[in-house]
C-alpha cells in the first residue's frame, strides 16, 4: 500500500517549534520587588501553549553602578526529556531598576545579562542555540532592544523583539539628585532582528514610543484593567495596561488576572479591533499571535489590524524575507555565531502548509533556508524529528548535510533536497536544521508560510 506523509491540523495549544522566550520588566521602585505580572505571563504561556511543561529560568541582576552581577538561578532548563524544546526566562533586575536610587542605566543591565544567554549555565547548552523572543515593558522594552543589539554583535540572529510601551529613560524623565543624569540607550530595531512588534499608548505619562522597523500597535484609549485598582495599584494605569493587553493575547480568558490587575470581558471587547477578534475572542489575532511559538505568524501581512501600521512593517526588509521593516546598523566585528534565520519545506516553488498536505513517500521535496555567518563557513544538517526538541535524540531521519561559505554580514539562501524514499517510521515528525561552525551551533524548525489560518501545525508521518 502506498505510504504517505500527512500534515495534520491541530487546534491551538501546541507550540510550533523549539525556542527561548525572555520576559522582563522596567522601572521598579526598590521596595516593591519583582513585578508579579512576569511570572503570571510566563505561567500562562506554559499552560496555554506548552501543555504546562515548565522549563523555567531566571536571570537576576544585582549590584551597584559599575559593579553588576548576574545570577542564573533557578535554572530548570534541562531539555533531555522535553517534548516542546521551549524555555521561558525571566530577567529580574528589580533590585537595581529604581534609577532614582541606583543610577544604573538599562544598557549596563543588558551587558550583565548577555553571558546568561550566550554561555551555557548549570551544565546546560547556551540559550542562544535556539530562536529567541525578547519581551520587555517600559525601560525593559529598551533593555530587550539593547540585548538584541549585543547579541547581534556576537553574530546571533534574534527571531522576535516585542517592546511593551517602550520608554527608555531620558533627560526629561525624573532623575536622581546626584549627577550625571541616567540616560538609557535609545530603543531601536537592529539588523539581526527578524521581526519586531511594539504595543504602546501615549494617553498618559510614561507613554511609549513608536519604533522604526517595528509593527507598532497603538491604543488611544485603554480603560479598565489597572484603572480599576485602588491606589497605589492604579499608578501609571495606562502604561501598565499595555502589559495586560499583551497578556490577553497569550491567554484568551475573561476575566484574566496577571497578579496585579484584572482584565474583564468588557475590557477585552473594547481593547481589541474586529480584525484582532477574527470572528472569535477579542485579542486572538494580535500580540502573541505573531510569535514563533504560537505558529500563526502572519508576519508578511499587509493588513492593518488597527487601521494604521501593518505587520509587514515589522518584518525584516532584506530581500530574502520580503518585509518592509527598516533596520538600524550594528557592529559585526565580534560576530562568531552561525545562524539559520528561516527554514521552509517546498514542493517545487510552493511552500507546504498551512492545511493538510499529503506527500507520497518517494517524491523529492526541497528545504529552502536562509542563514547568516559573519566570520566563517558552517555545516548545515537537516533532520526529521518526532518532536520539537533537538536535544533529546528523537530524530527519525537525517535528510542531508552541506557546507556553506561565510557570506559576511549579508543573509544568504540555500536549498537541500529531501528524498523521502525509504521513510517508513510512523508517529509525529518535524523538519529542523542544525548549523555549526565547529564551536557554536544553532537550531531552527521549519515554519510554513502562514496566512489567515488560525491553526497550529504538526508534521505527522503516517504509514499506510
Amino acid at each position: 500500500m502506498k505510504k504517505i506523509i500527512c500534515l495534520l491540523v491541530l487546534i491551538s495549544g501546541t507550540a510550533f517549534s523549539a525556542g527561548v522566550t525572555i520576559i522582563t520588566h522596567g522601572y521598579n521602585p526598590s521596595v516593591s520587588g519583582v513585578p508579579a505580572w512576569m511570572a503570571s505571563m510566563r505561567d500562562d504561556i506554559a499552560a496555554e501553549w506548552l501543555g504546562n511543561e515548565q522549563n523555567y529560568a531566571t536571570i537576576t541582576i544585582t549590584g551597584t553602578l559599575g559593579n553588576l552581577s548576574a545570577a542564573c538561578s533557578p535554572w530548570n532548563v534541562g531539555l533531555a526529556s522535553s517534548s516542546t524544546g521551549e524555555i521561558i526566562v525571566l530577567i529580574d533586575w528589580s533590585a537595581v531598576a529604581d534609577h532614582l536610587i541606583t543610577g544604573i542605566p538599562a544598557q549596563d543591565v543588558a551587558a550583565a545579562v548577555l553571558p546568561g544567554i550566550t554561555q551555557g549555565q548549570s551544565g546546560q547548552r547556551p540559550l542562544a542555540e535556539l530562536p529567541i523572543h525578547l519581551i520587555g515593558h517600559s525601560r525593559g522594552g529598551g533593555l530587550v532592544c539593547e540585548i538584541a543589539r549585543l547579541l547581534g554583535e556576537q553574530g546571533v540572529i534574534v527571531d522576535h523583539v516585542t517592546p511593551l510601551d517602550v520608554h527608555p529613560l531620558t533627560a526629561s524623565d525624573p532623575q536622581p539628585i546626584f549627577p550625571p543624569n541616567i540616560i538609557d540607550t535609545p530603543a531601536a530595531i537592529y539588523q539581526n532582528v527578524i521581526f519586531a512588534d511594539g504595543y504602546m499608548q501615549q494617553i498618559s505619562y510614561p507613554g511609549g514610543q513608536p519604533l522604526a522597523g517595528a509593527y507598532d500597535r497603538q491604543w488611544t484609549v485603554i480603560p479598565g484593567g489597572y484603572h480599576n485598582n485602588a491606589s497605589p495599584g492604579n499608578t501609571y494605569a495606562d502604561h501598565r495596561n499595555i502589559i495586560l493587553a499583551y497578556h490577553a493575547t497569550v491567554k484568551l480568558a475573561s476575566p484574566l488576572n496577571n497578579g496585579e490587575a484584572t482584565l474583564l470581558g468588557t475590557d477585552r471587547a473594547s481593547w481589541f479591533t474586529v480584525y484582532e477578534t477574527d470572528g472569535g475572542t477579542p485579542g486572538q489575532k494580535a500580540g502573541f499571535h505573531y510569535s514563533r511559538m504560537a505558529g500563526r505568524e502572519d508576519r508578511d501581512s499587509s493588513d492593518q489590524p488597527n487601521g494604521a501600521e501593518r505587520p509587514i512593517d515589522g518584518f525584516h526588509n532584506d530581500a530574502l524575507f520580503g518585509g518592509a521593516g527598516t533596520r538600524t546598523a550594528l557592529s559585526w566585528a565580534s560576530a562568531v555565531w552561525p545562524n539559520l534565520a528561516q527554514v521552509e519545506v517546498r514542493r517545487g516553488s510552493t511552500t507546504l502548509g498551512p492545511g493538510a498536505v499529503s506527500i507520497t513517500i518517494g517524491e523529492s521535496l526541497t528545504i529552502h533556508f536562509v542563514g547568516l555567518d559573519a566570520d566563517s563557513g558552517s555545516n548545515v544538517t537537516f533532520y526529521v524529528d518526532q518532536d520539537r526538541n533537538p536535544y533529546n535524540g528523537n530524530n527519525l531521519a537525517t535528510i542531508g548535510t552541506q557546507s556553506v561559505s561565510s557570506a559576511g554580514t549579508a543573509f544568504y539562501q540555500g536549498t537541500q533536497t529531501w528524498d523521502t524514499t525509504g521513510l517508513t517510521l510512523t508517529g509525529s515528525g518535524y523538519i529542523y536544521g542544525a548549523i555549526t561552525d565547529g564551536t557554536h551551533t544553532r537550531y531552527l524548525y521549519a515554519v510554513p508560510v502562514f496566512n489567515a489560518a488560525s491553526s497550529v501545525f504538526d508534521w505527522t508521518l503516517l504509514q499506510q
